[in-house]
């Protein structure tokens, strides 16, 4: 991708997986980060943009520039969660909703005084109804979360499975992708590894010499 290697802190790294290039592009020719991105090289991950972090169940947004060791991921997947400022709406409405039934239901009834719980009622539902789906990636020490809404789920999908391949390379760990435990297949795994950039021409001389070893 042009001028994608101008986020990477070393000159050798090379592109593993991008998750929203789409607006990685609008990025580097307007400098615009209204949407969150992902780059992985090699070496690291790169997070910019707009992203969103949890608060007990909740969720509030932020905008995100961080860099993280690929061998410092732990993981990926997805959460389902609800709006904060619409959860505090909704305790302030039961709250509102008690004080009115208990202060006016000796002077209009207690018919007249639920109407109270109308505005409880109409801000629960709109509560449970709009939730996000986040995707995550985890790493030691935190995580980051994206909508994941913003993106195809192919791109999604095919972003998780390089990372996890880019992540088994910096490691020289077997991946739980490949099913045969041949040794020509590992070797035809690394090498594809060493060809995409994932692993270097050292990296791969030693996993070489580990399998035929």
């Amino acid at each position: 991708m042009k001028n994608l290697s101008n986020l990477f802190v070393d000159e050798s790294e090379k592109e593993v997986a991008v998750l929203g290039s789409s607006f990685i592009q609008n990025f580097l020719s307007s400098g615009d980060v209204s949407k969150g991105f992902c780059v992985v090289s090699n070496k690291r991950v790169y997070f910019k943009g707009k992203c969103y972090y949890r608060v007990c169940k909740h969720f509030k947004t932020t905008k995100e520039e961080r860099t993280v060791d690929l061998k410092d991921i732990t993981g990926t997947g997805f959460s389902i969660t609800r709006n904060f400022l619409l959860f505090v709406m909704l305790l302030i409405s039961i709250a509102w909703a008690i004080f009115v039934t208990i202060t006016c239901m000796s002077y209009f009834g207690v018919f007249q005084a639920s109407v109270a719980f109308i505005p409880f009622v109409v801000i629960g539902i709109i509560y449970f109804i709009c939730h996000v789906k986040l995707f995550e990636i985890s790493f030691a020490g935190g995580k980051i979360s994206f909508k994941a809404t913003d993106y195809s789920q192919q791109e999604i999908a095919d972003f998780q499975k390089a990372l996890r391949i880019a992540k088994d390379g910096c490691l020289g760990e077997p991946s739980p992708l490949v099913n045969s435990n041949s040794v020509g297949d590992e070797l035809k795994k690394y090498k594809e590894l060493l060809d995409s950039g994932a692993i270097t021409e050292a990296e791969y001389d030693n996993l070489k010499r580990k399998i035929l070893n």
